[in-house]
């Protein structure tokens, strides 16, 4: 099983920075959006399909239609 790369929580990572691919939990990520250093960095939610890990939908805001940028 992955475990989240930024925290010791050892939580299944949600999500994974498109730049590195680090690998974050859901806690890590909204800590991520609220940080002045990271929010720019975008992320993209991890699917799982059939045992394979599928990092293919990123971040969506309702409000603006934008992509998120954490």
């Amino acid at each position: 099983m992955l475990e989240c790369q930024d925290c010791n929580s050892g939580d299944e990572p949600t999500h994974a920075r498109t730049d590195c691919s680090l690998l974050l939990c859901d806690g890590c990520c909204t800590h991520h959006q609220e940080r002045k250093r990271t929010k720019s960095h975008v992320l993209e939610m991890i699917l799982k399909q059939r045992g394979q890990t599928l990092f293919t939908q990123r971040r969506m805001c309702k409000k603006h239609n934008q992509e998120l940028r954490l």
